[in-house]
């Protein structure tokens, strides 16, 4: 099943989307290094332990191999609907962003690692960041003076579509 089938079943039906853009983990270079590190030296480790006739450590390469797939199968959904802007990291986390509540919206470049520490729902010095790959993505300014930084690979579409709902040229 994919995960645009997935989440149909989350959707309203009197709500249009407007717009869609579907990320994954897997399109992040930097991720597939961490992950393709943590598998070799889970199944290192366990090869070394079985060796000195410790076999506690057995299930680890499995433990890894399913902390991959799982990040592998994640990934971040946005939509700009209607009523508001949606964002789920999905399956995990999600937030609606109401038109109301955002005063501006511009597509930027960051800095993940710098700035938020890395990927997927962060906070940072430049306030809360959903994203999975790449590092641009557009940035909202809401009326409490929060900041969410959306990671899109189409940042200029989505900030273009945000503020024509807020009314910024």
């Amino acid at each position: 099943m994919t995960l645009t089938l997935l989440l149909s079943f989350l959707r309203r039906a009197d709500v249009t989307i407007e717009w869609r853009e579907v990320q994954r983990f897997w399109q992040n270079k930097v991720v597939l290094i961490i992950l393709a590190v943590v598998v070799v030296a889970s199944f290192a480790g366990t090869g070394a332990l079985a060796f000195t006739g410790n076999t506690e450590a057995a299930p680890l390469p499995l433990l890894s191999i399913a902390v991959v797939g799982a990040t592998l199968w994640m990934g971040l959904i946005t939509e700009v609907r209607q009523d508001a802007v949606h964002v789920w990291l999905w399956p995990l986390f999600w937030r609606t962003i109401r038109y109301d509540d955002i005063v501006e919206a511009e597509a930027r470049k960051y800095r993940p690692l710098a700035e938020y520490g890395g990927w997927g729902m962060r906070w940072g010095i430049g306030g809360q960041c959903w994203n999975v790959s790449g590092d641009v993505g557009v940035q909202l300014v809401l009326r409490n003076g929060k900041r969410v930084l959306i990671g899109s690979l189409e940042s200029e579409e989505l900030a273009r579509r945000i503020r024509a709902h807020i009314g910024q040229s």
